[in-house]
């Protein structure tokens, strides 16, 4: 073998870590950024019209799903486990709508002093 195949082989040793690193770093941030989207969709909604609520469940659950496929792509985990991730991702923002509108028609919450 030529003495650029041997070198690119002693490389490719010592860069799948640092690759395999650097995957992970990065769906990490674009699913805590994609994430917190889904939180501000759902944060700036006019919660005055009937509507609101599907609009907010949609994008919400939309932004939501890239997460999931962001993660079924680059994670490799078992499938009870994935399953249980993805009940807790989508779970998360559903139940911020549902705090929100119990907020909006008691019209806010008071301190008990």
């Amino acid at each position: 073998m030529g003495m650029h195949v041997k070198l690119f082989q002693q490389l490719q040793e010592t860069f799948l870590p640092f690759d395999a690193y650097a995957r992970v770093c990065l769906m990490t941030g674009v699913s805590n950024v994609v994430t917190a989207f889904s939180y501000f969709w759902i944060a700036h909604q006019d919660w005055s019209h009937e509507g609101s609520f599907l609009a907010a469940l949609g994008g919400s659950c939309l932004l939501m799903f890239t997460t999931l496929v962001l993660y079924k792509l680059d994670l490799y985990v078992e499938k009870r486990r994935l399953w249980i991730f993805k009940s807790v991702v989508l779970c998360a923002p559903i139940v911020s709508m549902a705090s929100l509108i119990t907020w909006r028609k008691g019209q806010g919450w008071q301190a008990v002093h």
